[in-house]
C-alpha cells in the first residue's frame, strides 16, 4: 500500500507557489476524487476516493516519528467531515482553489499531536465548526496556506481542551451576517496556543478565552462590536498583537476590546483603521502591565488601558480623546503619563489641577491665560505635572501638603507670572529645564519660596522679575536647596540690583554653577554660599575655594 519514500518532493498548486519538499515523510497515500471504484492502494495508478478512508489507511500504517505518512489531495469537492486521531499523518491539497473539503458536521477535527494541513479549502456548513482541535498537545497542529471559508454563524476555528494551533500565510473568509461572528475562538483552557503569522481575516474576528495568542503581520477586519480580537476570560495569558491591520468595518466597530484582564499584552507597530466610534483599544477592566508602542491609531485608548502614553487633544472636534476645555482632558486622565495637546489659545476662569498622576501639557506654542493675579494651574498633593512649549500667562501656585508631587517647566515653557512654592513636603521637587519666567504687576518675583522643603532646580532658563523686583525671593522662610546652573537671573532694573530677595533675616543657600546675573549676588552674611564681584560659586568645587 502506498510508496516508500524519502526526500521526496511533490507540485504545489497556485496557491503558495513552488514545490513542496518533504524530507521527513517516508509513506504518500494519493487521493482523487474522480478515482474508479477499483479497490484503491493509494498509489498514483489506484488512488482513494475520498480523504477520509485514505486517513484510515495511514493509520492502518502505523504512523510514527520514523514512519510520517502524507495524504496528497489531487483537486476537487470532497464532502465528508475528516477525523485525525494519530499523530504523524499530514494533509496535503494540491491547490487550495480548486481542492476543498466540505461538510454539515465538523469539517476537520484533529485530536492528534503532530499534525499539518497545507494548500486546502476547508469550508463549514450549517451549525458546525470547519475546524476543531481538541486535546493537550506537545507540538503545534500547523496549517499552511489553507482558506477557512466559514459559512454558518458557528462555523468557526474551535481550538480546546490545551490544543496548539499555528496558521501560517492563511484566510478566513466569514459570511456572518450583520452584527458580526467569530472566525477563530477557544474555550476557557490556560494552555491553549494559538498563532496566526501572515494571516487575513475578512468579516469575522478572534474571540479568545484562554491560553496565550500571537498574532503576526496579516489583517483582521470585522464589523462586530466584539472587535477584531475579544479577549473575555481571565485565562487569557501573553497575547501579541504584531504589525496587524485591525479595519473596523462598521461605525463603531472596536479593534481590541478586552472584558476579562490578561496577564500582559502586547501592542506593537499595529495600523487601526476605519470604525471611530469607539476606541481602538477598549477594555471593561483595568489593564497593567501592557505595553502599546509603535501603532498608528485612530480612536485612541480606553482609559482603563494603563502603562501606555496616550494622547488627549483640546480645541477641536473630533472622536475619542478630543476634548472642548483643558480641564475636561485632564479629568480624563485616569492612567499614567498622558500628553495633553493644546491646539488653539485658551482663556480659562479657573485654575487648572492635573490629576493625582503624571501628567505632560504640550502646547504647541498657544498661551492659556488666566486673569492678572490669579493662578493659572494649581499643583496639589500627588500631582505630577511637565509643561512643554506652552505660553501661561498667571501663577503657578505649588502646594502640596505630602505625595511627592513634581513640577516640571520644561523646553519652550514661557510664565509670565509667579511660580509660587509653598510646599511642606521634603519630598517635593520643583524642576526648570530651559523655560523663561517673568515677572507681571500682580505677581512681581519669577520664583517666591515660602517654604523650606521642597528641591528646586533651575537649569538652562531664563528668570527676570518685573520692573524693579527680584527674580527669585525667600519669603519668610530659608530654603537650602535651591541649585542653579547654566541659567540667567535678572533684577527687574538692570543695573546694580541683587536678583535675589529676602524677608527679614533669613540665610538662603543656593549653589550657582555657570550662571549669569545682571548684577553680582549680593556679597555678606546673609548669604551662606557668597558669590563675591566677579566671581560665580561653582557646586563642582568640591573644595569650596572658589
Amino acid at each position: 500500500m502506498g510508496s516508500t519514500l524519502w526526500g521526496t518532493t511533490l507540485p504545489r498548486g497556485g496557491g503558495a507557489g513552488g514545490a513542496l519538499s518533504l524530507p521527513d515523510i517516508q509513506q504518500i497515500l494519493i487521493v482523487d476524487k474522480t478515482a474508479g471504484t477499483y479497490a484503491p492502494d493509494g498509489t498514483q495508478q489506484r488512488p482513494f476516493n475520498s480523504i477520509g478512508a485514505a486517513v484510515t489507511a495511514a493509520v492502518a500504517l502505523a504512523p510514527t516519528t520514523t514512519n510520517r505518512i502524507l495524504i496528497y489531495i489531487h483537486p476537487g469537492i470532497y464532502e465528508e467531515a475528516v477525523a485525525i486521531t494519530n499523530d504523524f499523518i499530514y494533509l496535503q491539497g494540491e491547490d487550495r482553489d480548486t481542492t476543498i473539503i466540505t461538510s454539515d458536521t465538523v469539517t476537520l477535527g484533529i485530536t492528534a499531536d503532530e499534525v499539518s494541513v497545507s494548500d486546502l479549502t476547508i469550508h463549514s456548513e450549517d451549525a458546525f465548526y470547519a475546524i476543531g482541535l481538541n486535546g493537550s498537545f506537545n507540538e503545534f497542529v500547523r496549517f499552511f496556506n489553507c482558506l477557512i471559508d466559514v459559512g454558518d454563524p458557528d462555523g468557526y476555528v474551535f481550538i480546546e481542551g490545551g490544543a496548539s494551533a499555528w496558521f501560517e500565510r492563511c484566510d478566513w473568509i466569514v459570511d456572518d451576517g450583520a452584527g458580526g461572528d467569530p472566525a477563530l475562538a477557544t474555550d476557557d483552557d490556560a494552555s491553549n496556543r494559538v498563532v496566526l503569522n501572515d494571516c487575513t481575516i475578512s468579516g469575522g474576528y478572534i474571540d479568545f478565552d484562554g491560553g496565550a495568542l500571537t498574532v503576526r503581520d496579516g489583517s483582521i477586519s470585522s464589523d462586530s462590536a466584539n472587535g477584531c480580537v475579544r479577549l473575555t476570560d481571565a485565562n487569557v495569558g501573553v497575547v501579541t498583537l504584531d504589525s496587524v491591520h485591525f479595519i473596523g468595518l462598521a461605525a463603531g466597530a472596536r479593534k481590541i476590546y478586552v472584558t476579562a484582564a490578561p496577564t500582559q499584552g502586547i501592542v506593537r507597530n499595529c495600523l487601526f483603521d476605519s470604525g471611530a466610534n469607539n476606541p481602538d483599544i477598549d477594555s471593561t477592566v483595568a489593564l497593567t502591565g501592557w505595553i502599546i508602542e509603535g501603532n498608528v491609531m485612530e480612536a485612541g485608548i480606553d482609559s482603563n488601558v494603563s502603562h501606555v502614553a496616550p494622547t488627549r487633544y483640546v480645541g477641536a472636534a473630533g472622536d475619542v480623546d478630543f476634548y472642548a476645555a483643558i480641564q475636561d482632558a485632564l479629568d480624563a486622565c485616569t492612567f499614567d503619563d498622558i500628553t495633553v495637546h493644546l491646539l488653539q489659545d485658551f482663556t480659562i476662569a479657573a485654575a487648572l489641577t492635573p490629576p493625582s498622576r503624571p501628567v505632560i501639557i504640550d502646547g504647541h506654542g498657544f498661551t492659556i491665560t488666566r486673569a492678572a493675579g490669579s493662578p493659572a494651574i494649581t499643583i496639589g498633593s500627588s500631582d505630577d505635572l511637565e509643561t512643554r512649549d506652552v505660553n501661561i500667562v498667571g501663577s503657578i501656585d505649588f502646594a502640596p501638603a505630602q505625595g511627592g508631587a513634581t513640577l516640571l517647566l520644561g523646553p519652550g515653557t514661557v510664565l509670565t507670572g509667579m511660580l509660587d512654592v509653598q510646599s511642606g513636603d521634603a519630598t517635593a521637587t520643583v524642576d526648570l529645564d530651559g523655560a523663561t519666567v517673568n515677572g507681571d504687576a500682580s505677581d512681581n518675583y519669577c520664583i517666591r519660596l515660602a517654604d523650606a522643603d521642597p528641591v528646586v532646580t533651575i537649569k538652562r532658563s531664563y528668570l527676570k522679575g518685573n520692573s524693579g523686583n527680584v527674580a527669585i525671593y525667600w519669603d519668610t522662610v530659608t530654603n537650602d536647596d535651591l541649585q542653579l546652573a547654566w541659567s540667567t537671573v535678572i533684577h527687574g532694573s538692570v543695573g546694580a540690583n541683587n536678583p535675589f530677595g529676602r524677608s527679614g533675616a533669613q540665610t538662603p543657600d543656593y549653589k550657582s554653577h555657570h550662571d549669569a546675573y545682571n548684577s553680582d549676588p549680593e556679597a555678606g552674611a546673609i548669604w551662606t554660599n557668597l558669590v563675591a564681584a566677579g566671581q560665580r560659586f561653582d557646586s563642582l568645587d568640591v573644595n569650596t575655594d572658589y
